[in-house]
């Protein structure tokens, strides 16, 4: 645990058998409550390291409130283990509501249902009780506080805003410090890798969602980013302009792959390019396939969106093609 600004620290939380390592956790001591951001997933190695650090902080979980940027497990997956009857477990109402779906059977019944869409082989199909999401999710049903961009939260020196960062998860916030300029972006914006962006659902364009929102974070007076995984980014401006041309990059590959003709999303992304495992689709384990065909499928709907395809439903799996 490290102090990064003014009684601001920083701890890394392990996330074991994932290759995102570690949660970076922000702990926030105030003068009369404090602030946890995120929590890391539902296991052992990380609710000791959590609760260790808040020991050693000092830290009274009744004067202590939690701010969940996200639904995934790696940032709300131990929630429950700060939770009080005395303090705030705060996430925007879209991903309070997603955090608790995910102890219930239709919550997954509707993650089949996306693979099955996405037009994975019989073969391929991930049982969904190997996925993280499910195997570190949150302990029980945590009330949340609900919160929604522009709402203050005040932790002693620092009054943060909450800023509307959608795209990661459909209901993904962030906060902004205008005074100090920090921001803490979760994985809105990350060094080195990539926020994975899926297509939660047909009725929204998730990806164009998610560029509208870089671009706004792009134009905010910001001196520190602190993100949910990896290092520091020494200029915001640098990384967004680098993802957004990188999904500039991804949409191009989905079109050059549709010039030989439909296809769905799985068959789209064995024509695309991974920094993973040697970059071939084919040689990905299943839940790698997972997370980059539900990449393709959000790009492939942001392309729908925009007109530059169309799509049609054959069996149940959705097929695509140029306009």
């Amino acid at each position: 645990m490290i102090e990064i600004h003014p009684n601001i620290y920083h701890v890394k939380v392990p996330l074991m058998h994932s290759p995102l390592k570690e949660l970076n956790c922000y702990m926030i001591r105030g003068d009369k409550r404090n602030l946890i951001i995120d929590t890391g997933f539902n296991q052992p190695e990380g609710e000791a390291i959590l609760l260790s650090a808040i020991k050693e902080l000092n830290f009274d979980l009744d004067h202590t409130d939690i701010f969940i940027t996200h639904m995934h497990s790696d940032h709300s997956g131990l929630v429950c283990s700060l939770k009080t009857p005395k303090n705030q477990a705060y996430a925007s109402k879209v991903d309070g509501a997603l955090i608790n779906a995910l102890l219930t059977e239709q919550y997954w019944q509707d993650f089949d249902q996306r693979t099955i869409l996405m037009g994975f082989p019989e073969s391929e199909i991930l049982d969904y009780t190997e996925h993280p999401a499910y195997m570190y999710r949150l302990k029980s049903h945590t009330e949340f506080t609900h919160i929604k961009e522009g709402d203050v939260i005040s932790v002693g020196d620092y009054t943060f805003k909450v800023v509307d960062m959608a795209g990661h998860t459909p209901g993904q916030v962030g906060l902004y410090e205008e005074t100090h300029k920090l921001c803490f972006c979760a994985d809105h914006i990350l060094a080195k890798i990539t926020p994975n962006i899926i297509a939660w659902d047909l009725k929204n364009d998730h990806l164009g969602i998610f560029l509208t929102n870089l671009r706004k974070v792009k134009a905010m007076e910001i001196h520190h980013l602190f993100s949910g995984h990896r290092t520091v980014i020494p200029c915001h401006k640098t990384r967004v302009d680098e993802l957004l041309a990188h999904h500039e990059v991804r949409l191009g590959e989905v079109l050059e792959a549709l010039k030989n003709g439909s296809k769905n999303v799985y068959d789209t992304a064995c024509f695309m390019k991974w920094d993973f495992a040697g970059g071939n689709f084919a040689d990905f384990p299943v839940q790698q396939k997972w997370f980059a065909a539900s990449e393709a499928f959000a790009h492939l709907q942001h392309l729908l969106f925009n007109g530059a395809v169309t799509c049609s439903e054959h069996d149940g799996i959705l097929i695509y093609q140029l306009s």
